[in-house]
């Protein structure tokens, strides 16, 4: 009887060691899952201050693009885009009214389709060191409106650049 009470005893306290080695198992992991919900409740919280962040970034973008539409589309000078082609890409309305041309027509033409004949050769040459990305110049050009009427006028054109740093295009007024 002497060896079962012992080997009882002994279960018992290899039991009261499960038992303990398990009660600090289950603290440790509390303190884990505690410190992991902190950590949760922190990212979220930096999440939402860029989230809102980020929100009134567009806004703020959005403004800015009403205005400077607003600005480009109401002024009485030509503006417009040119492709690294020379076709264009953008024209605002005063394109349309000086041309004689929609907008949707004169999207994906040639920007020399607009031009008196005489001035065709010397616009090319100037959009090709614009490409080539000389300092921006002004020169003067006739636009021909559809019914045959010359304009002169003075541009100025830039020159755009893709995100890689290379000529994507001109910017003109």
């Amino acid at each position: 009887q002497r060896g079962e009470v012992l080997a009882r005893i002994g279960v018992h306290l290899k039991n009261r060691k499960l038992v303990a080695g398990l009660k600090n198992e289950k603290r440790a992991l509390k303190r884990s899952v505690h410190l992991k919900t902190e950590e949760l409740v922190r990212a979220q919280k930096a999440l939402h201050v860029k989230t809102e962040d980020h929100r009134i970034t567009q806004k703020a973008l959005h403004e800015s693009e009403k205005m400077y539409r607003t600005l480009i589309e109401t002024t009485q000078d030509m503006v417009f885009i040119v492709s690294r082609r020379g076709l264009f890409t953008y024209a605002n309305p005063m394109f349309e009214a000086m041309t004689g041309c929609s907008l949707d027509e004169l999207m994906g033409r040639p920007f020399t389709d607009i031009l008196a004949h005489d001035f065709k050769e010397a616009a090319v040459e100037q959009f090709k060191k614009e490409i080539r990305g000389d300092e921006p110049s002004t020169f003067e050009m006739e636009v021909v409106h559809r019914t045959g009427t010359k304009t002169p006028i003075e541009f100025l054109m830039t020159t755009l650049f893709d995100l890689n740093g290379n000529p994507g295009g001109c910017f003109g007024v």
